[in-house]
């Protein structure tokens, strides 16, 4: 499992959050998405990702994006099978 980390920038409300989330989900087979626009950041957690993918609709959107960084083995709680 990876967190993909990626810049967002122009998100403006919870509504702006949701969207992307939305978007993401419907783009790849992720274990789970976090949109936060106080950090201007997404985060994405899943097996394998195609980050230019999701910049490209996140930018689609309206928004600002671009890919940061992917960091492996992240680890995964029970509880985690239930998150989406």
């Amino acid at each position: 499992m990876k967190k993909y980390t990626f810049a967002v920038n122009g998100m403006q409300c919870a509504m702006c959050e949701s969207h992307i989330n939305d978007m993401v989900r419907n783009l790849a087979k992720i274990k789970s998405v976090k949109s936060d626009r106080h950090q201007k950041r997404t985060i994405v957690t899943a097996d394998e990702l195609d980050v230019d993918k999701i910049v490209d609709g996140i930018n689609k959107l309206g928004y600002d994006a671009s890919f940061l960084s992917a960091e492996d083995n992240v680890k995964s709680t029970f509880f985690d099978h239930f998150r989406r």
